[in-house]
């Protein structure tokens, strides 16, 4: 009886906090319900929520305040990005003087790299933790970023969704949840927080207090008291901070001169070390592609396992998200030109069939043609195929055509025949 008391004065009691929310349904002549105010809420909330990830979309909104703009969990609002092939999920810009800077943050054996949720988000999402027993370097979160995986397992375990309903592309849906899948996501969030609770040293996050009190406002505006205290232990002599949402990276480094990594960098780094093999780093780097992390870098590897992971598929994740790379303006054109004729040898010698060839071709070409310049590139490499190709003259002039005929189909100038070469 208190409880039905509880939900049916929730609304008014916590207006602004919408857990549950009371519909009065009628009935038409014919007997039948009339939803017309789910069905109201649903439009309202479906446009709400498509002018927040437009705004997310077009401006560098910290991850965590999407969250709270939506009313999810970083990890729901992590997850939904990674899912969303029109969603950048901003990690980092990729220059160069960036990277050095994360890499000669790690230089010091001793120093303490500490996570913020959207670098556990990070973890979870790719199973990462699962490929791991334990991270190979000191590592630290702070209690409130702990609460924070700790309240959502408590949802999971105590109030689990048995479904949902909403508005997609001007057409209602409502999805129902099997046992087996609220069984395996409260699993699955389970193992998380053990694993971490094992991986990493807990913190108290008490170091906040040591911050100008309006710098500490401004931080806990941004992005909530747990990635407060995580930037604020971060920014201690000897400490990193590791995290995934580069507006948190910017703006800890402006305000507390924190140094930053993030865990495509910090991965690498284990990697060349030894303590993570090429096959988890390959897959990890293959991950972040296919959920839209920006700025990830490719190199050969990972192009050839991406391609053999998806049989030469380009429609197919994870290779799509291979041949989408090469449509980022951010790429140097150096870059470009020596992962692309890698590339096109490797996809003519290796693919098993002539119209996966073929397929894979036009894939790559057409997303270098999103560059400025593409179109230039491209007729560079199709004047230049046998020093591509070297003594496979064959699949050097199969391959020119395919790019021949695209160039053409592009309304491009036509390309020399083979031997005829430009500058590349």
């Amino acid at each position: 009886m208190v409880c039905q008391r509880c939900l049916d004065d929730w609304e008014r009691n916590f207006p602004n906090k919408l857990f549950v929310k009371k519909f009065h349904i009628s009935q038409d002549a014919d007997g039948q319900p009339v939803l017309d105010p789910i069905l109201k809420e649903l439009d309202a909330d479906a446009e709400r929520k498509t002018t927040l990830l437009s705004i997310y979309r077009e401006n560098p909104i910290p991850v965590v305040a999407l969250a709270k703009a939506v009313g999810s969990s970083v990890l729901d609002a992590v997850a939904h990005i990674a899912g969303d092939q029109n969603l950048p999920f901003r990690c980092c810009r990729g220059t160069d003087d960036e990277v050095a800077d994360a890499i000669n943050a790690l230089d010091d054996e001793n120093v303490t790299i500490v996570a913020d949720i959207t670098a556990l988000a990070t973890l979870f999402i790719t199973d990462l933790f699962r490929r791991i027993d334990r991270l190979p370097f000191r590592c630290a979160i702070t209690e409130g970023t702990l609460e924070q995986l700790r309240h959502q397992l408590m949802i999971e375990s105590e109030f689990p969704s048995q479904g949902r309903m909403g508005k997609q592309n001007d057409r209602y849906f409502f999805y129902e949840s099997t046992e087996g899948q609220i069984a395996a996501r409260r699993q699955k969030l389970e193992d998380f927080v053990n694993w971490i609770q094992n991986a990493a040293v807990v913190t108290d996050g008490l170091r906040l207090a040591s911050i100008a009190t309006n710098a500490r406002r401004q931080i806990e505006d941004l992005f909530g008291r747990a990635t407060a205290e995580t930037i604020a232990e971060a920014s201690s002599p000897r400490h990193v901070l590791w995290t995934d949402d580069f507006a948190v990276a910017d703006v800890s480094r402006q305000m507390l001169s924190a140094k930053r990594v993030w865990t495509h960098i910090l991965l690498r780094r284990c990697h060349e070390s030894g303590n993570v093999s090429q096959e988890v780093f390959t897959d990890l780097t293959l991950s972040l592609l296919k959920n839209g992390f920006q700025f990830i870098p490719l190199d050969p590897p990972t192009l050839i396992a991406g391609a053999q992971q998806s049989h030469w598929d380009p429609s197919a994740q994870p290779l799509m998200a291979v041949c989408n790379w090469f449509a980022n303006r951010d790429v140097k054109f150096e870059g470009i030109v020596a992962l692309f004729a890698f590339a096109l040898r490797e996809v003519w010698r290796n693919a098993p069939l002539d119209h996966q060839r073929s397929k894979m071709t036009v894939s790559l070409c057409e997303s270098l043609l999103k560059r400025p310049d593409g179109a230039d590139i491209l007729r560079a490499f199709a004047q230049n195929m046998d020093r591509i190709f070297g003594v496979d003259v064959i699949n050097a002039r199969r391959c020119q055509e395919v790019i021949h005929d695209l160039l053409n189909r592009y309304n491009q100038d036509r390309i020399p025949r083979l031997g005829q070469r430009s500058n590349l």
